[in-house]
């Protein structure tokens, strides 16, 4: 809710903007003044506020889990997301950390790691 509360905000203030310059007739300053609003808005959302909006007040975000691969959980540290998929072809655990922006940047590898394979239930 928080982050459509933002957009709203950012699309409120450039069209309030233009709408006064545009009635002085500043046609030039109203669309280039509100062009520059938006992408700030935008840049700032992805590259500060996305996870933070996410995590701290209940923002919307999205992550994709890559094709072939299955997810197995997420934590939070500090502002960073770390999301753990399972490679089932490798049999290898890989653990991604999202930063602000979207960027992925660490990644830790574990090996010979199989979270999904059944145990066996026979009894002695």
């Amino acid at each position: 809710m928080v982050t459509y509360i933002y957009w709203f905000a950012i699309i409120g203030v450039a069209i309030l903007l233009f709408a006064i310059l545009a009635r002085m007739d500043h046609w030039k300053s109203a669309v280039s003044i509100a062009l520059i609003i938006l992408m700030g808005g935008w840049a700032a959302y992805f590259f500060k506020f996305e996870n933070l909006l996410a995590r701290s007040y209940g923002g919307v975000m999205e992550v994709t889990v890559p094709e072939g691969m299955h997810n197995i959980g997420m934590t939070w540290k500090e502002n960073s997301l770390w999301v753990e998929n399972y490679d089932p072809e490798s049999n290898t655990c890989i653990f991604k950390e999202r930063t602000p922006g979207g960027i992925w940047q660490g990644e830790v590898r574990l090996h010979n790691c199989n979270p999904m394979m059944p145990t066996s239930t026979k009894v002695r």
